[in-house]
């Protein structure tokens, strides 16, 4: 079954590990600890061997456990680090921009739909430091070239 997703939901870790072991780390963490069906996102971006990765969540047929109220209607993308006070990489948010584009283009969602965790919860979540409108502006541009 597909979902029909409208908006994306932007996190961080807020960790130091960046790996898909921590990844996987957060994984556990949310199946064992907090018995939930899988991770509660449905993308992560790692970093490993001095580049981004791609970091598969639970799958996106699946209801996400990352934002409550907007669960069943936003596609969750974690970017794995502690981003309250430094920012990622420009090729990590480079990164993190083409695939939100693949992201929008596959569920036809608007660059307007792509929010901070923050927006919806008294959290700092992606952290302070993240530069949000510098990857909406990333995205658009992206979106503006196809």
């Amino acid at each position: 079954m597909t979902r029909r997703w409208t908006e994306i939901v932007i996190h961080h870790s807020a960790g130091r590990g960046r790996t898909s072991a921590h990844w996987e780390g957060i994984r556990r963490d949310h199946v064992e600890r907090r018995g939930w069906l899988d991770i509660g996102y449905h993308w992560g971006i790692g970093y490993e061997d001095e580049r981004p990765v791609l970091l598969v969540g639970r799958p996106e047929r699946m209801i996400g456990s990352h934002c409550p109220g907007h669960n069943t209607s936003a596609i969750g993308l974690c970017f794995l680090g502690n981003f309250t006070a430094a920012e990622p990489e420009p090729e990590t948010l480079t990164f993190g921009a083409a695939i939100l584009v693949s992201l929008c283009l596959r569920h036809e969602i608007t660059v307007r739909s792509i929010h901070p965790h923050r927006a919806f919860r008294a959290t700092e979540c992606p952290g302070n430091a993240f530069p949000f409108d510098r990857l909406v502006e990333l995205v658009t541009a992206e979106l503006a070239e196809l």
